[in-house]
């Protein structure tokens, strides 16, 4: 239980530097740790619950969680050299 507030503390942290900062690679790299921690969440309760489908969802959720990151990075990158 306690870990569970903690990492709910840290979410929340990640959540409040999303939404405070102002520099997009830093809001980019908090929406990163942020669905990196959901991912792990997920991670868990699959592991828990011994569903097959959680850890379809898991497996699915962080592939594009990562293809996303990667695709703005991309287009962040693209509108700074413009």
């Amino acid at each position: 239980m306690i870990l569970l507030a903690i990492y709910s503390v840290n979410l929340i942290i990640v959540l409040y530097m999303f939404i405070s900062t102002k520099d997009r690679w830093q809001k980019l790299i908090s929406l990163a740790s942020f669905s990196t921690k959901i991912s792990l969440i997920l991670l868990l309760f699959a592991y828990m619950k011994t569903d097959s489908n959680l850890f379809d969802v898991f497996f699915f959720y962080t592939l594009l969680n990562a293809s996303g990151i990667i695709f703005l990075s991309y287009f962040l990158s693209k509108e700074d050299l413009g």
